[in-house]
């Protein structure tokens, strides 16, 4: 059969619901088990051993009560009961179901009742404890009283042995089926939560690992990776991006007055910020201390700094009270756009270089990276010497100029 015609053959025998349909395979199984019980016991009414015309009764009783059942799942009605799968209702019809053919299976009564075993493990499964301790008192009572009635009624064929015999390895036999299932029960249930809790650990270690704690913005490693896949996706085609490194003004000034708890709430600040700021499908990154790095795919340079100018102004405006006074703070930003055949460490270079120039200008600016900002080829870097140390007449507190490798040299002087 074709996948096409399987796929219908399930929508018409469970319906497209995921939750109906699982609650009808299992409704199904349960009818097929009946029907194999009844087939076994078939091939004995054509030997003669059992009335065949009572099992016929039977089995038309089975499949009227759980066409109901069926009905009742299949048209949503059973959603509005705890037990959407009537899981309990269907064990107490089975049990009556097991003794009526103990009743009508003459000399073979013995084996009837060994489905009352499966009944007791298939509810054990989804049922809590004490409901599941009722349904077992409850099927003991049902074979007990069963039986009772007809040695009673048939004390001939029914003989007081053989039914106490039956009842015993019953009484025996059901409760510790039972607590076994219940045992499997509990196990899945075990394995249910540990999973869940692994999934709550790994997603904790995911944040650990790509997340700032004290900002909550991606860290410079998650920066870095999505940076090398935009940057993938610009070698295969026209794809313009844009990436701006932005540094907080002026950031151990603000240290030194409000205190490193100061120094943080600006960073979580100017964070909530930036993350209003940006469209969703920018990234907004800490690169390291008071610097941020934001990744805005599918952007021009013009649209970019466009885009910062909005922020800086957002930043500009804020006001932090504190007993030190209103905190307010402001940055400056390099931006540029990726060319086609640099790398991640080139384009964080370029970014650089136009940040140390807004610092240079006087900060609290914007500036896009131009053609002196290009890093040097490899080759060159390697023999080069260091970058020259700014000017002597560079603003205090101005950053130096970036490494080759797209990091910041390190500021020793302390900023104006």
């Amino acid at each position: 059969m074709s996948a096409p015609s399987t796929r219908r053959l399930a929508t018409f025998l469970w319906t497209d619901d995921r939750h109906t349909r699982i609650r009808l395979q299992s409704w199904t199984l349960t009818l097929a088990l009946y029907v194999a019980c009844a087939g076994v016991m078939g091939g004995f009414g054509i030997a003669g051993l059992l009335d065949g015309r009572a099992l016929a009764l039977w089995l038309l009783g089975v499949l009227c009560v759980h066409g109901v059942f069926h009905g009742l799942i299949r048209s949503g009605w059973s959603r509005r009961l705890s037990d959407p799968s009537m899981t309990e209702p269907q064990m107490v019809v089975g049990q009556f179901a097991v003794m009526a053919g103990y009743a009508i299976a003459g000399e073979l009564r013995s084996a009837v009742l060994m489905p009352l075993l499966l009944i007791l493990t298939f509810g054990a499964l989804s049922i809590p404890w004490r409901r599941m301790a009722a349904l077992t008192v409850l099927a003991v009572l049902v074979m007990g009283g069963t039986m009772l009635g007809l040695y009673l009624l048939r004390p001939a064929t029914h003989r007081g042995p053989v039914e106490l015999s039956n009842f015993l390895i019953g009484l025996v036999s059901l409760p510790g089926a039972s607590a076994v299932a219940e045992l499997l029960g509990s196990m899945r249930a075990r394995l249910r939560q540990q999973r869940a809790d692994l999934r709550v650990a790994l997603a904790r270690i995911q944040d650990l690992a790509t997340l700032d704690d004290l900002t909550g913005l991606a860290n410079r490693r998650r920066a870095q990776e999505l940076l090398s896949a935009e940057v993938t996706r610009g070698q295969r085609a026209v794809h313009p991006f844009a990436v701006a490194l932005v540094d907080l003004d002026r950031f151990k000034r603000l240290n030194d007055r409000f205190g490193h708890a100061g120094g943080d709430e600006a960073l979580r600040a100017f964070a909530h910020a930036a993350r209003e700021g940006v469209r969703a499908g920018d990234l907004v990154s800490r690169w390291g201390g008071e610097e941020f790095l934001v990744l805005m795919p599918e952007t021009t340079e013009p649209e970019a700094r466009a885009a910062l100018e909005r922020l800086r102004a957002a930043v500009e405006g804020l006001r932090l009270p504190s007993v030190q006074g209103d905190m307010r703070f402001t940055f400056s930003a390099g931006v540029t756009g990726y060319r086609a055949g640099q790398t991640v460490a080139d384009t964080v270079a370029r970014a650089d270089r136009a940040l140390y120039r807004a610092k240079a200008a006087g900060r609290n600016r914007i500036e896009l990276a131009g053609p002196g900002d290009e890093p040097e080829p490899f080759s060159d870097r390697r023999s080069s010497s260091p970058p020259a140390a700014p000017p002597a007449t560079a603003p205090p507190g101005a950053h130096p100029p970036a490494a080759t490798d797209g990091s910041r040299v390190a500021d020793s002087a302390p900023a104006a």
